[in-house]
């Protein structure tokens, strides 16, 4: 059903089959400027119990861990189709190179159109309130296993914390390119820079 849909937007068909999203939302209305820097989870979200065993045995530290070690290669991107009751177009923050199958997967999942391991409420969200019309808390979305983010608000903040998390918990060298030296040839190259 959704694969017609997609073909008839012209809409690329994906390869990302979200299975495990999860459930979160943002701590306080709170701005760049009064955020204390300690990271995503700790300060900016509040995750939400899944009750599926896939969500435990450290996925979703493993998932962040995966996300900031190639932060350099992801950025934000609007899926303008679809949009909150404030007006506020969906945004992705993924992988470069994934773009255009994180944004279709990101469609589907505001359609409703995957089988989760458990409900994703994002359908919900952007109705303004779930089935029996109570006004759903969630607000961010996280691809435990594909590693992206999905949210309508809040970017400086979830980048800022991103940004704050990787240089708190990896040292600067992981991320600078260097060649390895073997250490016979670094004391070969001393010797030469000091003969003696």
């Amino acid at each position: 059903m959704l694969e017609y849909r997609l073909l008839k937007r012209g809409v690329k068909l994906m390869s990302i089959q979200p299975r495990l999203i999860q459930r979160c939302k943002f701590k306080t209305e709170q701005s760049i400027f009064d955020f204390s820097g300690s990271g995503l989870t700790s300060d900016v979200l509040s995750l939400d119990y899944m009750g599926a065993s896939e969500f435990e045995w450290g996925a979703v530290p493993k998932s962040l861990d995966r996300i900031l070690k190639n932060l350099d290669h992801y950025q934000v991107y609007n899926v303008d189709e679809v949009v909150d009751l404030s007006g506020r177009p969906m945004m992705v923050l993924c992988q470069t190179e994934l773009s255009d199958s994180v944004k279709t997967a990101a469609l589907g999942l505001a359609l409703g159109e995957y089988w989760l391991q458990e409900r994703s409420e994002l359908p919900d969200y952007i109705q303004g309130e779930d089935d029996i019309g109570e006004k759903v808390d969630t607000n961010f979305w996280w691809d435990i296993e594909h590693d992206y983010f999905i949210f309508f608000d809040n970017q400086e903040l979830v980048l800022a914390s991103l940004y704050n998390s990787r240089k708190k918990h990896y040292p600067k060298k992981l991320f600078e390119k260097r060649e390895k030296v073997e250490p016979w040839v670094r004391k070969r190259l001393s010797k030469l820079k000091n003969p003696q």
